[in-house]
């Protein structure tokens, strides 16, 4: 196995053909189950699949399962849970995941698959709340947890460009919400920034393209999805910005808003989870020119 950082990881799927890609596995390894989950075809949206029981005696079993899995879903690398807390890198559960890896790699079997270490910090506990009023069996709620978990590492993150009138960068911004965030409020966040950004900069009559329909629906109703009075507040805020500065929404398909998700992917390079981390971006950074190439003439938050 080759260990990719997450930002080389996602320039290196960029630079290949859609249909070349493949898919993302989330592992999220604990001490007698690894929980499995597999993103789509776009490597944007995860959902639960299996979980393995994890025996001393039984890693070569898992490595051939490991190599069907590859083959029968066309995974192209495998996103582990690791817990990156500055309380927890020298934990048990940070060894745990270390010692599955390095025990994988010894197998010989899955040389030629890249990996990469994402933020799992607090991925369980919030899993575990959310399952708790369904009162499952012990064993089926442990197997439930650990598979959910694996999909709360696939996606986290968020950012954005302004562009100018000709299609060029004018700023960006990017962040991350602490692990355990719903996908819905994590694209809901990039929104309300990507719109006090426009604020800050008094820019009028601008076009802002999403590429979330979730969005859409919660402008028209925030109870579909929160019952936070914060972010109810934050959407009606968005509405009053957007009537102030003429913002148009409109709606981008996820093929053309490689920008933002090239921001997202940087922003989860920093792996301090202690915080909400938001960051203005004055200048684009390397690797981005070719996808504002790409989309010259749009703006994609």
């Amino acid at each position: 196995m080759k260990f990719v950082k997450p930002l080389n990881l996602y320039q290196d799927l960029q630079k290949l053909c859609a249909v070349d890609r493949g898919r993302f596995l989330g592992l999220d390894v604990g001490d007698k189950y690894v929980g499995l989950a597999v993103s789509d075809f776009d490597n944007r949206v995860a959902s639960p699949l299996s979980v393995l029981v994890r025996k001393k005696n039984n890693i070569g079993l898992m490595a051939l399962d490991f190599q069907n899995l590859i083959s029968k879903l066309s995974v192209s690398a495998f996103i582990v849970g690791y817990p990156y807390g500055k309380m927890q890198k020298n934990s048990q559960n940070a060894i745990h995941v270390q010692g599955f890896v390095d025990d994988l790699c010894k197998t010989g079997k899955l040389e030629d698959v890249k990996y990469t270490l994402w933020n799992e910090c607090y991925t369980t506990k919030n899993v575990e709340l959310l399952l708790k009023p369904l009162k499952l069996h012990p064993v089926e709620a442990k197997t439930s947890s650990d598979k959910f978990a694996a999909v709360a590492i696939l996606q986290n993150g968020y950012g954005g460009i302004l562009r100018d009138e000709n299609g060029f960068w004018n700023r960006g911004f990017m962040g991350h919400l602490q692990s355990g965030k719903k996908r819905i409020d994590v694209e809901l966040w990039a929104f309300i920034k990507g719109i006090e950004l426009i604020d800050i900069l008094r820019l009028q009559n601008t076009t802002m393209e999403i590429d979330s329909l979730s969005v859409f629906d919660v402008l028209e109703n925030p109870e579909l999805s929160t019952r936070s009075s914060f972010m109810k507040e934050k959407i009606s805020d968005c509405h009053k910005l957007i009537k102030k500065n003429g913002i148009n929404l409109t709606f981008i398909t996820p093929e053309h808003n490689k920008c933002a998700n090239f921001l997202a992917n940087l922003a989860m390079e920093d792996d301090d989870d202690d915080y909400d981390g938001y960051e203005d971006v004055l200048d684009p950074p390397p690797g981005i020119e070719f996808h504002i190439m790409a989309g010259q003439g749009q703006c994609d938050p």
